[in-house]
């Protein structure tokens, strides 16, 4: 594997599945067995696939990460009737203007996508400063989408994914996170201890 050394939101790119071979630019055919690799190319990373019959050690040793796949149609768009269905379209969403700010929840988006079986992870890799960097691949689509990891511990995550839920909404902040108090309360007034009894 060859050194790789993002900028800041490049390992959040989705790098999509071409439909025929990078080397003899025939198509490939459904179900078919594909060699995918990402490389370096004038300083931006980009994805090839090949047939089998194409791929060789030159081109193993002259990509970043590679792996095996199956050529897939891409299915029809169908529109998530539930919020938590729509991690896939959010998780879109935030990669089109990355933050470096959002890496905790795109990784939990990620994570929650592998869960449903949506992302299937191909492997792992570290980048040049230290960051881990997960590489997934869509299930159905065949876009490889490469989050990095901020190594939560397993605390941390339950953590995060509350977090994130109610970041986009998916859940409701109990009072005591509005109001910054342990349990939810009534408001008062000074005058309610000697008018305890009274009826306003």
């Amino acid at each position: 594997m060859l050194p790789y050394s993002p900028d800041k939101a490049s390992s959040w790119h989705v790098k999509s599945r071409s439909h025929r071979c990078a080397a003899c630019s025939e198509d490939f055919v459904e179900g078919e067995a594909v060699m995918s690799r990402l490389v370096l190319s004038r300083g931006e990373m980009i994805r090839e696939d090949f047939k089998r019959s194409e791929w060789n050690p030159e081109k193993q040793e002259q990509a970043l990460f590679h792996w095996k796949t199956h050529f897939r149609l891409p299915p029809p768009k169908k529109e998530a009737p539930f919020k938590e269905e729509n991690a896939e379209e959010i998780l879109r969403e935030m990669l089109e203007n990355p933050d470096p700010l959002d890496v905790n929840t795109l990784f939990i988006l990620a994570v929650m996508l592998e869960r449903k079986r949506v992302l299937i992870e191909r492997g792992v890799q570290r980048d040049a400063e230290g960051r881990q960097v997960r590489i997934y691949e869509h299930k159905d689509s065949g876009e490889s989408f490469l989050i990095q990891d901020p190594e939560l511990s397993f605390a941390q995550i339950g953590e995060v994914q509350e977090e994130v839920a109610l970041k986009l909404g998916w859940i409701q902040p109990t009072v005591s996170e509005v109001d910054g108090v342990e349990e939810s309360v009534e408001p008062s007034t000074d005058d309610d201890s000697e008018d305890e009894g009274e009826e306003h």
